[in-house]
């Protein structure tokens, strides 16, 4: 091997000293012999020379081609080992952080033999503790033969972590055997595989792969395998069939029970078939009776029931009906047998249904269409609460208790009676139905007694034989079904009594109301009609109808002999008659003279034509004559009608004043005054006024006048009403169109638009630039404001315009307008412009509460005592807060107490940062750069800087606390480094102490402090204790550290040397006694 340092050649032999100086050593002022020199030098030559030739150099040990290493105890440390070239061993370590990983074992061909893999695991953060061991015994070659593999050891939870799989081929020459992972896991394993080949000639190094990831293992869970072949110590064979699970619960199987032969326990769920029936899942014993596939015998236990059923395999493979092992829970129960009560009889329970004594209960949520339940006999239902559980049951009387009859017959069928409880005969109700081929008949009740008369009952006659008049529909019997006190809450059909306050009544008095339904009983307000006709007592007949939802009709009077229904046959009203009989629908021919008018003529009295002439010698006379009209029932002098006609003439009294209204539908009509004539002569002034009124829209008139009053001029307003021309509601309008092109008409329509022309208009939408008006169809004119400009309309907004031969001029508009806009107007405030009003959108920035300030957009110091503020847009007034602060506010996190001196203070911020004069500031603390230069860390304030203006005071402690070797050893004898006094003297210095241990523990550390140096040479010495008369070197020359106790062990690395001295560290249980000790530099 190579070696770094070149040996010290010396051949000179020398002389070799004697005994005595070899012992005592040269002292001071000894001059050796040249001779005795160069012996020694050729003996360190020689030795070192020797050294070379045999020592084995640390890099070869444990390597290939070297030698092996020995652990403390001399014990060799390998990967591995080749016996005799027919048993090689080798170990491995693997780690699997997922439950998907793997790594193989890698065997080279040929092996002829057994190969055994075990893997070990241990305990750390997931307890793996435990092994596997896999033996295989194969011929590996290019093909695998007589291979047999089984676990021979199976310890602990590392079976949980890992699976050893079966030899795979990887190529010509390489088998692999995976070893899988199969959870994660934070430990490693050590893997051992051990070959045993009959021939040396076939010895194999196997080797490992790296971890690799794969898909989750599917290799099963380790099992050990006990040899078929076992015998106890007697020499007994061990009985190895399994009769159950290896925990002694039944083996799971879910298979066809016919097809189970094998002996043993069984648990056989519902999915397991040819069961017998009465067994749902539970236990299943096999035995058999001799050694062969028949004379099998099962026994079967159902877990909920306890039910046992038996039946037997013979020779011939046929096996036997199931027969049930009765037990006392068999007893009284459904397909059981039946017992015996205290007098040993039968008990009710027992006894079939059709003859029982009793009715069976009916629980809750079952169907009475179940064949399988309600077989036969009698059943009952005792509430309605179960009642309205059940299913079946006739729609009528669901949810009511009940007694069931069932009765079958000899094909299958059923007929089923059912009879509801009740104490009444309408709560008794019978119905039945019949179960014929499979399918259930509806319900059918059955009549009785209870049922006569009755809501879906039957008729029955009275005693005379004949059907009751109750059982008629009521509009055919005729009788009185109730008094009327409102005509349009009385809607069904029949006869009724009429109360005299009835409301809706067409005449105020008692009657007869009789109401018809074209269709049905009740009106539907969808599809039937109903007709009323009233016979009040004041012997007058009033019809009217309701169509579907709709309104009721008006009321119409049936026709008599005083109001004929033809025009053919007029009647004729005696001489002061009265107006009540004058009706609505026929011709009434009155005569000349004075009519008694105890009451107004009757409301709707009209017909094509009338004519009527009064006289009152006292006021005048009246004469009129309508057609297409009809009189109102408040005013006798009054007409209503649909675009009537009116002729009156007046014969004026002295002083009287006649009026007459007209008061049209929805068209006026034309009204003529042919005569307006003077009894006195003494008639000073006459006045004829006409108007007319109408609720919405215009109502124009135009008078027709024959009269020759003088200075009666009827066009005198163009045919309108004082009121219609001051108020201006001629000509207004409202606009249509677009907003740019505005329509509007008013009525009477200009002949032409001429200057002067004056209209109101109110626009139905907003505009903003030109603007245009037709009115009346007569051409599109622009709407200008006086000084020319476009006007801005608002919606809904009502405008006066005057036409000035070119366009509409806007009233009301004119004066001048600055150039504010809104900018410069304060927000909350509006001012005038060409475009109507607007609103400000300055913003008011005056001071709010203390703490509401106004930031500025900016702010700048300008080095000379100032601040320049920018302020944002707005308005702000002069002034401070309730904090007694301005508006503005420019924030900077450095204007705070904290950045300005103590004793100064700027725009009324006093300083607070401490300013620091005098020359012993002491520092706050002390550290050392990585480069070993001192870092001071002084207190916080200003220091003017130079002699005696904030010195900072380095203490000897602080120095010290820092570097570890400012120390008095370190620094020559007398000398002050930083205040530390040096103690060291030159050459090696040398300590010795003694040391004390009182109580035992646990591998305790004993400290010897105080040589105040790092030791290269120490010797401890046990002067009593338990470890009386043991020893300790360490040695840096040497290179060694140990202890040897009084009992001849040894220990390594025992003694810790550090820069104040060294540690011990005893043994457990030898720790207490005295302990001398020497120390060298």
């Amino acid at each position: 091997m190579a070696w770094d340092e070149k040996l010290p050649d010396w051949e000179e032999a020398g002389i070799e000293p004697p005994a005595s100086k070899k012992k005592d050593g040269w002292q001071v002022n000894d001059k050796p012999p040249a001779a005795w020199l160069n012996w020694f030098f050729n003996r360190v030559y020689k030795v070192l020379q020797e050294i070379r030739s045999k020592v084995i150099e640390k890099t070869e040990k444990g390597a290939a081609g070297g030698v092996a290493a020995l652990d403390a105890n001399k014990l060799v440390l390998s990967d591995g080992a080749i016996l005799n070239g027919r048993v090689t061993e080798r170990v491995f370590f693997a780690g699997f952080s997922s439950a998907t990983q793997k790594v193989d074992v890698l065997l080279t061909t040929p092996i002829g033999g057994y190969v055994e893999i075990e893997v070990v695991g241990s305990f750390n953060s997931l307890n793996t503790t435990g092994r596997i061991v896999k033996r295989f015994n194969a011929s590996f070659a290019s093909t695998l033969s007589m291979h047999n593999a089984q676990y021979t050891d199976v310890t602990g939870a590392t079976k949980n972590y890992v699976s050893i799989g079966d030899p795979v081929m990887k190529d010509a020459t390489t088998w692999k055997i995976p070893i899988e992972s199969r959870a994660a896991s934070t430990n490693n394993f050590a893997i051992k595989v051990r070959i045993t080949n009959a021939s040396s000639s076939q010895n194999s190094t196997p080797s490992i792969s790296g971890v690799y990831t794969g898909e989750a293992t599917t290799l099963p869970m380790a099992v050990q395998a006990i040899p078929d072949d076992t015998v106890t110590q007697s020499g007994y064979e061990i009985q190895k069939h399994k009769l159950t699970e290896n925990s002694g619960a039944a083996i799971f199987y879910n298979g066809d029970i016919d097809a189970l032969k094998t002996p043993g326990l069984y648990y056989a769920p519902i999915a397991a078939t040819n069961k017998p029936t009465g067994f749902t899942y539970g236990l299943c014993e096999v035995y058999t009776l001799v050694n062969s596939s028949n004379g099998v015998y099962q026994r079967v236990t159902d877990a909920a029931t306890t039910r046992s059923f038996t039946r037997y395999m013979n020779d011939g493979g046929v096996w036997a009906t199931w027969r049930e092992n009765e037990n006392t829970g068999r007893k009284n129960v459904a397909s059981g047998y039946a017992g015996l009560d205290a007098s040993a009889f039968i008990l009710d329970a027992n006894i079939p249904g059709n003859i029982a004594r009793k009715a069976r209960g009916i629980s809750a949520n079952q169907s009475l269409s179940d064949t399988g339940v309600f077989v036969e006999g009698e059943y009952y239902c005792a509430t309605d609460v179960t009642a309205a559980t059940l299913s079946g049951m006739p729609p009528e009387v669901a949810g009511k208790s009940f007694h069931l009859e069932v009765v079958p017959n000899t094909a299958g069928g059923f007929n089923q009676t059912l009879t509801t409880y009740g104490a009444n005969a309408t709560a008794m109700r019978m119905f039945t139905r019949n179960y014929y081929n499979s399918v259930w008949s509806n319900w059918y009740e059955i009549e009785h007694s209870g049922k006569k008369n009755v809501a879906n009952g039957y008729l029955g006659a009275d005693g005379n034989g004949r059907l009751s008049r109750t059982q008629m529909y009521s509009q055919f019997t005729g009788q009185d079904a109730g008094q009327v006190v409102d005509f349009n809450a009385s809607v069904g059909p029949g006869t009724f009594t009429v109360s005299q306050t009835a409301a809706n009544s067409p005449d105020a008095t008692y009657g007869v109301l009789v109401n018809y339904l074209n269709i049905g009983e009740v009106l539907n307000n969808t599809n039937n009609w109903l007709f009323q006709t009233f016979y009040s007592v004041n012997n007058r007949v009033y019809m009217r109808s309701k169509i579907n939802n709709g309104a009721f009709s008006a009321w119409r009077i049936v026709t008599d002999g005083f109001a004929a229904q033809v025009a053919n046959a007029p009647s004729t009203i005696p001489v002061r008659d009265n107006f009540g009989y004058l009706v609505a629908g026929g011709f009434t021919m009155g005569q000349n003279g004075r009519l008694a008018s105890a009451e107004a003529m009757a409301a709707g009295a009209a017909s094509g034509g009338i004519m009527q002439q009064t006289s009152d010698t006292g006021n005048g006379y009246g004469l009129w004559h309508c057609t297409n009209c009809y009189w109102d029932g408040t005013n006798w002098r009054q007409v209503r009608g649909d675009n009537p006609s009116y002729t009156f003439g007046v014969v004026m009294q002295r002083g009287s004043v006649h009026r007459y209204a007209a008061a049209g539908g929805a068209n006026g009509g034309i009204i003529t005054l042919i005569d307006i004539s003077v009894m006195n002569a003494n008639i000073f002034s006459l006045g004829v006024r006409l108007s007319s009124t109408v609720p919405t829209g215009t109502a124009p008139m135009t008078i027709a006048s024959t009269t020759e009053v003088a200075n009666l001029n009827p066009q005198l307003h163009g045919g309108k009403t004082l009121a219609e021309v001051v108020q201006g509601t001629l000509a207004f309008a409202v606009t249509t169109g677009t907003a740019a092109a505005l329509l509007a008409s008013i009525t009477p329509a200009p002949a032409a638009l001429s200057q002067g022309l004056r209209l109101t208009i109110k626009t139905h939408a907003a505009t903003t630039g030109p603007v245009t008006l037709n009115l009346n169809g007569l051409g599109a004119k622009s709407i200008k404001k006086p000084n020319g400009n476009n006007p801005p309309l608002a919606l809904g907004g009502v405008y006066t315009l005057v036409y000035d031969g070119s366009a509409f001029i806007l009233q009301g508009e004119g004066g001048e307008y600055g150039t504010a806009t809104a900018p410069q107007v304060l927000a909350g405030y509006t001012v005038g412009t060409e475009a109507g009003l607007i609103s400000g959108s300055m913003v008011n920035r005056t001071r709010a509460a203390a703490g509401g300030y106004t930031t500025a957009l900016s702010a700048l110091g300008d080095s000379a005592g100032d601040i320049v503020m920018e302020p944002p847009t707005g308005y702000y007034e002069s002034g401070k807060n309730a904090g007694n602060f301005g508006t503005l506010l420019a924030y900077d996190p450095n204007f705070v107490p904290g950045s300005i001196l103590s004793g100064r203070s700027i725009f009324g911020v006093q300083g607070s940062v401490p300013v620091i004069s005098t020359g012993d500031d002491v520092a706050q603390g002390v550290g050392i750069w990585p480069s070993r230069d001192l870092a001071v860390y002084p207190r916080e304030g200003y220091r003017k800087g130079g002699a005696g203006a904030g010195e900072i005071k380095v203490t000897s402690a602080q120095m010290q606390s820092v570097e570890g070797n400012l120390r008095p050893h370190n620094i020559r004898s007398g000398v002050n480094v930083f205040g530390v006094v040096g103690t060291l003297v030159e050459g090696k210095r040398t300590a010795s102490g003694s040391e004390e241990v009182l109580s035992l523990g646990q591998s305790m550390w004993l400290p010897v402090i105080g040589s105040g140096f790092r030791p290269s040479q120490i010797i401890i010495w046990s002067e009593s204790g338990g470890l009386n008369g043991g020893y300790g070197i360490y040695s840096t020359i040497l290179g060694i550290s140990l202890f040897v106790s009084p009992y001849g062990t040894l220990t390594s690395n025992w003694i810790t040397p550090d820069n104040e001295g060294f540690d011990v560290v005893v043994p457990s249980g030898y720790m207490t006694g005295r302990y001398l000790w020497w120390a060298c530099e």
